[in-house]
C-alpha cells in the first residue's frame, strides 16, 4: 500500500526527527528562526536527514509531522455566510511547496476529510504583506467563480470547468507571529500537471486549449459587463486562484486592474469553438483552432439561468460603511450613496426591524428626491413591492438601482 522512505533505523530515528522538528518548529513560531534558517535547518537536522513523507495509492502524501488542531472558516454561497469548525491537520513546515513574493504554500494534510481527499495546501502571507481581509477576499472570489463555472457549464460544453473550493484556518495561538495564524488552504493539486493558461493583465497562454480562455470571456459577458474572471489556473479543467477584474476596478484584492486588465484581455483573446458554443460576441478569431472544437451532430444546452446581482452580492443591512466594496461594484454604486440609502432606510423603519411598509417607502424615496409623480404611484408601489407586504433593505436597494 505504500513504501517507506526513512533513512537508518526506522523506529528510533523517526522519533527522534520528529522531537528534534518540533523543537525547531516551536521556535520558528516564537519568531526565534527566521524563514530560510528553518528551512535550512530543518531541511539537515541529522546526519541521516529528516523523515520524508510517505505515499500511498490513495494520497498525494502523508506527512510525517505533528498534528495540530485549528478552526476552519468556510463561506457558503448560498448564505453569504461563513461558519466554523476544528479540523485536525498536519501542516509540511519544514519544506515549503512553493514559494512566491507574497505568499508561501505548504503540504498539508487535513485528518477530518475522507481518505484519498486529505491532501491540501496551505498559505500564509509573508509578514510584510499580511493582510487578514485579502484572505477573505480570496475565499469569497473563488466561491464567486465556483458559481459562474456552473453557469459555463450549462451550456454542456465538451470539458466542463470546475474550481476548487477554499476555506481559511485559524490558529489560536497568541504567542504566533500574526502573519502565521490565519491561513488559506484548499485541496491538493498536482503540480507538476499544473498550467496558468492567462493572467491579470493581458497574457494568454500561445498553446491549443479553448475552454480556458472561453471561460473568461464568458465571464464578462455573463455578468453583462460587470466582471471578468483571469489568472485561470490549474490541472486540467480544475483551476484555483483566481483573479476577478471590476468594471470599476474596486474591489476583489489587488489583482483587479479594473477595465485596464479587462480591455487587456480582449485585445489578446483569440474566439474560439467554445466563445462560439455560447455565443459570445466574436472578437478577432482564433487562426487556427487546434483546441477542443464542436463535434458534428453536438447539441448543447441552452442555458437556463442568467446573471442575478441579488445572488452574488452579500446580505445588505441599513448601516453606513457596512457594504463590502465587491459589492457596491456588482450594483454600481459608491459608498456615499450607499451611505445615504441606508441612512434613510433606518430612519423610515419605524419598527426597527430593517423592513419598510410602502407608506415607509414611500416616505423615504420622497426625502431622497426619487423621481416619480402621484400618476404613477400605484405602479412604482406594485414594481416595489409585488405581492408582499414589507420590503428588506437588500430588496430595496437592487429595487433602486434597477437590478435583479
Amino acid at each position: 500500500w505504500y513504501q517507506r522512505r526513512v533513512h537508518g533505523n526506522q523506529a528510533e530515528n523517526k522519533t527522534k526527527v520528529l522531537n528534534m522538528q518540533k523543537r525547531l518548529f516551536d521556535k520558528f513560531q516564537k519568531g526565534i528562526l527566521a524563514q530560510n534558517t528553518f528551512n535550512h535547518i530543518a531541511q539537515n537536522i541529522t546526519s541521516e536527514r529528516r523523515t520524508e513523507m510517505i505515499s500511498g495509492p490513495n494520497e498525494p502524501f502523508i506527512l510525517e509531522v505533528p498534528t495540530e488542531k485549528v478552526m476552519k472558516r468556510s463561506y457558503s454561497w448560498e448564505t453569504k455566510q461563513w461558519t466554523t469548525s476544528w479540523v485536525d491537520v498536519k501542516i509540511e513546515w519544514a519544506k515549503p511547496l512553493s514559494e512566491g513574493n507574497l505568499r508561501v504554500a505548504l503540504r498539508m494534510q487535513d485528518l477530518t476529510r475522507p481518505r484519498g481527499t486529505q491532501a491540501c495546501v496551505v498559505k500564509y502571507q509573508k509578514p510584510a504583506y499580511f493582510d487578514k481581509k485579502i484572505y477573505e477576499i480570496d475565499v469569497q472570489m473563488q466561491e464567486m467563480c465556483r458559481a459562474i463555472a456552473k453557469a459555463f457549464n450549462e451550456a454542456n460544453p465538451p470539458k466542463k470547468v470546475a474550481f476548487l473550493e477554499a476555506w481559511l484556518l485559524e490558529r489560536d495561538q497568541p504567542s504566533l507571529p500574526e502573519h502565521l495564524r490565519t491561513l488559506a488552504a484548499e485541496p491538493y493539486l498536482n503540480f507538476r500537471e499544473y498550467v496558468k493558461h492567462n493572467n491579470n493583465y493581458g497574457f494568454v497562454l500561445p498553446d491549443h486549449r479553448n475552454t480556458p480562455q472561453a471561460f473568461s470571456h464568458f465571464s464578462w459577458e455573463y455578468t453583462h459587463h460587470r466582471l471578468m474572471v483571469v489568472d485561470v489556473q490549474g490541472v486540467g479543467d480544475v483551476y484555483t486562484d483566481p483573479q476577478v477584474h471590476s468594471a470599476d476596478g474596486e474591489g476583489f484584492g489587488m489583482g483587479n486592474c479594473g477595465m485596464e486588465g479587462i480591455e487587456k484581455f480582449l485585445s489578446t483573446h483569440c474566439c474560439n469553438a467554445i466563445c462560439r458554443l455560447h455565443n459570445l460576441p466574436p472578437l478577432q478569431p482564433k487562426q487556427v483552432d487546434f483546441g477542443t472544437v464542436i463535434p458534428s451532430g453536438y447539441r448543447p444546452r441552452a442555458a437556463t439561468g442568467r446573471f442575478k446581482v441579488s445572488e452574488y452580492i452579500g446580505n445588505l443591512t441599513p448601516v453606513p460603511d457596512s457594504i463590502s466594496q465587491e459589492d457596491l461594484s456588482l450594483l454600481n454604486m459608491d459608498i456615499e450613496e450607499f451611505n445615504n440609502l441606508a441612512t434613510s432606510f433606518q430612519y423610515y423603519d419605524y419598527n426597527k426591524d430593517e423592513k419598510l411598509s410602502s407608506d415607509e417607502a414611500i416616505e423615504l424615496l420622497k426625502n431622497i428626491r426619487f423621481d416619480f409623480t402621484v400618476e404613477n404611484i400605484d405602479y412604482l408601489i406594485s414594481s416595489l413591492f409585488s405581492e408582499r407586504d414589507q420590503i428588506t433593505f437588500k430588496e430595496f436597494v437592487l429595487w433602486y438601482k434597477g437590478v435583479v
